[in-house]
């Protein structure tokens, strides 16, 4: 048994004293059924190599026994939830059932469903009473019917330092799920999978592309990733010239222009202008990077001559 106290921004473990915000109890089921999933395609893939169809037997007996009927529910539930980040009102992208009846792994088909598509999937599980004409989003939908599945559990009542607050007590986190969802839904909060890691982080807000982990050491995500663009080096000259006194505006716009001119010729998009005496060598990504260094130098030495000047 387990007793989460609802707040206004998340769930307290009345037992432990653990706060989880909206999303996190549903992010951490995910990530732990995932990963048992991502494992069993390994080792299954591993033993199809192998030939061994007695290992194949016996891992998946084993993964049927583990991925019981309510943890498969639990994950398409989830599945259903990351799929939609965005919530698109015109269209709803649908998990099929992780267990089939020809066999015994998760399968993963994922495919845009219309609204009609997503009431079909419902009145096929058994859900009948889904009005046709319906204007509910199906996201609303799905955990609507999903909470009819769960089984019962108590809510009380507490009053806290001077406020009520609801008390769920519930035979294990699985079952606060929907309820974790649904709070989810209210506070427009999103799954988002991290532009650096990939792993699934709650955001709240559309400018946070990184999970907290990555965010924590932005900088250093930030300086591996730079580089791997080809524009990382027109920023280096560009940011040299904005950062130095010697250089001036009209200097900094005639390489702006000259490095925007050769960018665009590689990339095939429209030049803005045509720079005077620019080169005609300069035609792949790899050129392009080597005229960025060699202007880089040649500003350096610039600049260089120029502070003995002035001194």
């Amino acid at each position: 048994m387990a007793t989460f106290l609802k707040l206004e921004t998340g769930w307290k473990d009345l037992e432990t004293g653990e706060f989880f915000e909206f999303g996190q109890i549903s992010i951490n089921i995910y990530n732990y059924y995932h990963s048992a999933q991502q494992e069993y395609y390994e080792n299954y893939d591993r033993l199809i190599d192998a030939h061994d169809d007695e290992g194949i037997r016996k891992l998946d007996d084993a993964y049927e026994e583990y991925l019981t009927d309510d943890v498969s529910f639990f994950i398409s539930i989830i599945e259903s939830y990351v799929n939609n980040i965005n919530f698109n009102e015109k269209g709803f992208t649908a998990v099929k059932s992780f267990n089939t009846h020809n066999n015994k792994y998760i399968s993963q088909e994922k495919q845009k469903e219309t609204h009609e598509k997503l009431l079909e999937i419902i009145r096929d599980q058994g859900w009948n009473d889904v009005p046709e004409d319906t204007k509910v989003h199906p996201i609303d939908i799905f955990l609507m019917q999903s909470i009819e599945m769960f089984p019962p559990f108590s809510v009380v009542p507490h009053f806290i330092n001077g406020k009520w607050y609801m008390v769920y007590d519930v035979a294990n986190t699985n079952q606060i799920l929907i309820l974790d969802l649904i709070e989810m839904r209210n506070c427009e909060y999103k799954f988002h999978f991290c532009k650096n890691c990939d792993s699934i982080h709650i955001q709240k807000d559309k400018k946070n592309k990184y999970c907290p982990e990555c965010s924590r050491n932005y900088k250093k995500v930030a300086d591996k990733n730079r580089p791997e663009s080809p524009r990382y080096s027109h920023k280096k000259v560009q940011n040299y010239l904005q950062n130095s006194e010697k250089f001036t505006s009209e200097e900094r716009a005639a390489f702006n222009e000259e490095s925007d001119f050769y960018w665009y010729r590689i990339t095939g998009k429209q030049e803005k202008s045509i720079p005077d005496n620019y080169r005609t060598d300069i035609i792949t990504v790899d050129n392009y990077i080597s005229w960025c260094e060699e202007k880089h130098e040649e500003f350096k030495k610039i600049a260089k001559t120029r502070k003995k000047i002035n001194s």
